[in-house]
């Protein structure tokens, strides 16, 4: 089940909930979380690339806030999977975190890419496994409550993803951001 910002009441308003013939009521585009953050359709806090996305709790504590996004090939080995189809990448991020205890933020495991069509791959669908190298690849693990750290995650991108997203609900918090990639 997709939330995002923590917000358990919001779940029903988030197209979450389970389908029934009884449900007749179209679910809506965008729902907002306590603090006003919009979601989009899959209930995610939904920003471009290189936007700060934020994630609060439901009585606005920070949970994860991820800044200084960007995306970058330079340094990484070709996709063993399918190099036609497939890009690895760096996402170059800050992360900082509330009063939460995580062993891993922005772990490669936890992001999916959503194409034009609206069609969801999981990163663990087109990882090879193969990190792209260099420092910061292991910046986001266990780092400890109301801290930050610059750094980046490996990602094995389908050349025909227009959204990276990002679903984890380690912290007992559930956390999903979406970051609209540029149109080329």
């Amino acid at each position: 089940m997709f939330a995002a910002g923590a917000v358990l009441g919001l779940l029903p308003l988030t197209g979450c909930n389970s389908s029934t013939t009884a449900d007749t009521e179209a679910v809506p585009v965008t729902s907002a979380t306590d603090d006003g953050t919009a979601l989009n359709k899959r209930g995610a806090v939904e920003v471009a690339l290189g936007e700060p996305a934020t994630v609060r709790g439901p009585s606005g504590a920070l949970i994860l806030e991820v800044t200084g996004t960007a995306l970058s090939a330079k340094g990484c080995p070709n996709n063993t999977t399918d190099r036609t189809q497939i890009t690895k990448q760096k996402l170059t991020a800050t992360v900082s975190i509330g009063n939460q205890t995580s062993t891993e933020w922005l772990w490669p495991s936890d992001f999916y890419y959503v194409d034009a069509s609206g069609k969801v791959t999981r990163n663990l669908t087109t990882s090879d496994a193969t990190p792209c190298p260099g420092a910061g690849k292991n910046a986001f693990i266990d780092l400890p409550a109301n801290s930050s750290a610059d750094g980046f995650a490996t990602l094995d991108i389908p050349n025909t993803a227009t959204v990276i997203g990002y679903q984890s609900d380690l912290s007992g918090s559930d956390v999903q951001i979406e970051w609209k990639l540029p149109t080329s």
